[in-house]
């Protein structure tokens, strides 16, 4: 738009092109500061809690100890788990509005399944049907492998948002997203719960951003049921797009108020 002013490369992104932009990190102070530059999701996996928690150790050390205190029996996994969920969870509170507005179309949080559960479909299931129900707008994050697909079918069909990731090749997203929506199609679902989003192969080149970003070419089939609270029968879209993740939300990418774009 012509003598429009941008606050980053990221906001001038989100604005000019159909790309989504994602924070991947739930640190609450970067993903506020996404916000603002018009992010509308956030994911955490066990990698990206375990740099929050070393990044903002001051913020998390007590409720550690309160963990701790509170759960004597737990094992030191049980409680990276505890805090995992409780990292998602206030990150998830801060989307919502989005998710509100936009009817489930963003503002989403992607919270992952424990990789070691890869070969275990009813495994893979449960953990999703927990981390679905930590708040309205999860979606879970589950490999692609056999028994990951398996397990995406399976929650697809109970209702639960999935992000389908380890997805290496254009013929296994289209797979999964064939795979998936047919048991989409075939659940009883409310409108905002039936999103699917399959991440494909990344690259850190060939942008115009500097620094570069990883970039996530994704089939992103949200579909929108029309009808009533009990997802009664209706007609449905498929949407193509690109999300855009960016780790921790560098300082480069934020730009400020001397480093606004005028176009």
């Amino acid at each position: 738009m012509k003598d429009a002013t941008y606050k980053s490369p990221l906001h001038k992104m989100v604005c000019t092109t159909r790309t989504a932009l994602w924070n991947d990190s739930c640190s609450i102070e970067e993903f506020r500061c996404s916000i603002d530059h018009e992010a509308v999701g956030a994911t955490a996996n066990p990698v990206i809690v375990g740099q929050v928690f070393r990044q903002e150790l001051d913020l998390w050390r007590n409720r550690v100890l309160e963990l701790i205190r509170e759960k004597p029996q737990a094992s030191e996994e049980e409680i990276v788990w505890m805090l995992t969920e409780e990292m998602s969870v206030n990150a998830a509170r801060l989307l919502l509005p989005i998710f509100e507005r936009e009817r489930g179309r963003n503002g989403r949080l992607s919270i992952q399944t424990d990789p070691r559960l890869n070969r275990c479909p009813r495994a893979i299931v449960a953990q999703a049907v927990h981390f679905s129900g930590l708040a309205p707008n999860m979606i879970v994050k589950i490999p692609l492998t056999e028994a990951g697909l398996a397990a995406s079918e399976e929650a697809t069909h109970r209702g639960i948002s999935i992000n389908a990731t380890v997805c290496f090749s254009v013929a296994a997203m289209k797979r999964a997203y064939r795979s998936i929506r047919s048991e989409g199609t075939a659940c009883n679902c409310s409108p905002r719960s039936s999103a699917t989003i399959c991440t494909g192969p990344s690259s850190s080149g060939g942008t115009s951003l500097s620094p570069p970003i990883q970039v996530a070419e994704t089939l992103q089939c949200l579909r929108r049921r029309s009808g009533g609270a009990h997802g009664e029968a209706g007609r449905g879209r498929d949407r193509l797009g690109i999300v855009a993740e960016v780790r921790g939300f560098p300082p480069g990418l934020r730009g400020g108020p001397d480093d606004a774009q005028r176009v």
